[in-house]
């Protein structure tokens, strides 16, 4: 394992390979480690917890290793290089703002392994233009996308029960949600989509039960 903080604020160094016999990174391993810009995580880690890679602002990609089952809270919060990330299937949770102002990150694909997510994984991701979500999520949480203002179109699967309040707040260039749940998800009590007039599309047949649902009324 790397212990927590272990590397904290290093920042004589720009390039790190981590052994697959490593399967746990401790809290804030590489927590401002500015000059960090080329990072490679092997088969074989399992937990990366909170804020291990946060403030790494020269990151420009990491490709999360498909053994990795944890993601802790803030582990890759404002790294402003981050593009893209793909969260494979063996991720089984991820901690509250996870990726929180990755301001350059575009492209978001989140794997089947989840069932629910924390709040505001990707909250003021103000460059993503693309989420894939696949089925098996169940809940998305609050906040979950706030702020994320070039994000102009999102597909959330069947499989969804409850969407946190403000998850889609204040996408201003969002213009069509697709929801494919047969039943309406719960909605958080605070305003999810940016505004009223935005196209929501559902499956025909439940398009009378979403605009008589709680807050989903608020669309209809």
């Amino acid at each position: 394992c790397i212990a927590g903080s272990c590397f904290s604020n290093c920042t004589n160094f720009s390039r790190i390979n981590i052994p697959s016999t490593v399967k746990y990174i401790g809290d804030s391993a590489f927590y401002g480690c500015s000059n960090l810009s080329q990072l490679t995580l092997n088969e074989g880690l399992e937990i990366i917890e909170k804020q291990a890679f946060n403030q790494c602002q020269k990151l420009t990609s990491v490709t999360i290793p498909n053994s990795v089952t944890t993601l802790g809270s803030y582990a890759f919060a404002y790294d402003s290089g981050l593009t893209s990330i793909t969260i494979p299937d063996s991720v089984t949770s991820i901690g509250n703002s996870a990726f929180y102002k990755c301001t350059r990150l575009s492209s978001v694909t989140i794997g089947s392994g989840l069932t629910s997510v924390s709040d505001e994984i990707f909250a003021y991701c103000s460059s993503i233009t693309n989420v894939s979500i696949t089925e098996g999520l169940t809940k998305l949480g609050y906040s979950m996308f706030n702020n994320c203002v070039k994000l102009s179109s999102v597909v959330i699967p069947s499989t969804i029960e409850y969407i946190g309040g403000n998850a889609f707040s204040y996408c201003s260039g969002l213009t069509s949600v697709t929801c494919l749940a047969e039943n309406p998800p719960e909605l958080g009590d605070t305003a999810v989509f940016y505004n009223s007039t935005c196209p929501i599309y559902v499956p025909a047949e439940s398009v009378d039960a979403y605009k008589s649902a709680t807050n989903w009324s608020t669309y209809a």
